[in-house]
């Protein structure tokens, strides 16, 4: 049995583990959000407390090597080397090229701490609707190990505590972890070469991030962490600028992306280009959600080519707020509320071996 605590005094991550009889404190030196392991920066050692035997901490390589434990599990499923620092699996395949950043794009428009902080206030709780039908496709409803790629804010991520003991969200963001969630367990590293062993995760979430992400490599770490039939979930929300009462706002969108072009990105997701996988479930539907003129404005200053405008600099996220929402409040007219019409779009994948491909 294991379990993480949210920080300890001085700020670390203290993660509980069980070492035969004894129980131990392991504080991890990491970023300034206690949540957060930054498997991007040099191992660095970690430390115990040992309960029963109080004073100062001692580095866990001691401990380790009494007990003979080479190698120990934390709740995350990560290896920690018997001499302190975090094991060699867990970098698995470490690549400099991809880390702090959305990797071969040019600009990352979440990088920033003011980009996250809108992210986190203006993104819809919309996530637990697509969790209770992913766990439709998991024994039992469940399962031990959750990975969530492209976390973010933690927004996708601490919804999958209701279909899993165990939950990891991992993105490339240091602002968007700054700011992120707690309930979760968060790693800084990137998705191409994630830090995680092999066949360790019974799901793989990916939120509104395929298309952020090098394909090819993307989906070959999906399937090496990925636990044999392992289930790979990637799903995607979009206001699709409609509204019944509104007809007038298609022509607000033509308006809003003149305004905020679409920033660089990679291909959408295509089960076509899924080698390794069986689709077991896709759903493309199409719901109302009534929002107030803030909460929309909130969420279209969330999208990354309005953040992308911002990062750059060609004007504040005041001023942006401000030409957002001179764009809608013609089409509110006054009115409290519209139905805003949102396309949600699911794919469910299962994990099958295939000759010739990695992972």
């Amino acid at each position: 049995m294991a379990r993480a605590h949210a920080s300890d005094p001085d700020g670390h991550s203290v993660i509980e583990i069980h070492l035969s009889s004894a129980v131990v404190d392991v504080v991890v030196p990491v970023s300034d959000n206690p949540h957060v392991l930054d498997m991007t920066r040099e191992s660095a050692p970690l430390f115990v407390v040992n309960r029963g035997n109080p004073g100062p901490p001692a580095p866990l390589a001691a401990v380790a090597a009494s007990r003979s434990a080479p190698v120990l599990d934390s709740p995350a499923g990560l290896a920690i080397r018997s001499d302190g620092t975090l094991a060699e699996a867990i970098t698995h395949t470490p690549n400099a090229r991809y880390h702090g950043r959305v990797a071969s794009l040019a600009q990352n428009p979440f990088s920033s701490l003011e980009a996250a902080r809108q992210y986190l206030s203006g993104r819809l709780a919309v996530h637990e609707r697509f969790v209770a039908q992913i766990g439709t496709d998991l024994p039992s409803g469940r399962t031990r190990r959750a990975l969530d790629i492209g976390c973010g804010t933690g927004l996708s991520t601490v919804p999958l505590h209701a279909i899993a003991e165990r939950v990891i969200g991992i993105d490339s963001s240091t602002a968007m972890l700054r700011v992120a969630a707690s309930g979760a367990v968060y790693v800084r590293g990137a998705a191409e070469a994630l830090p995680f062993e092999s066949s360790v995760f019974g799901l793989v979430t990916m939120a509104c991030t395929f298309h952020w992400c090098e394909p090819e490599a993307l989906l070959r770490e999906t399937r090496r962490v990925l636990e044999p039939k392992g289930v790979l979930a990637v799903y995607d929300h979009h206001f699709a600028w409609k509204a019944a009462e509104a007809p007038g706002l298609p022509e607000q969108y033509e308006a809003f992306m003149k305004e905020f072009p679409r920033v660089a990105r990679h291909s959408n997701f295509d089960t076509a280009i899924v080698p390794g996988f069986e689709t077991v479930g896709r759903t493309r539907k199409e719901e109302q959600i009534p929002l107030n003129l803030d909460s929309l404005v909130g969420y279209l200053a969330s999208q990354s080519n309005v953040l992308g405008a911002v990062n750059a600099q060609r004007m504040s996220m005041a001023a942006a707020h401000k030409r957002i929402r001179a764009c809608l409040e013609p089409v509110y007219g006054g009115r409290p509320t519209l139905d805003c019409a949102f396309g949600f779009e699911l794919d469910l994948l299962r994990l099958h071996r295939v000759p010739g491909t990695a992972g």
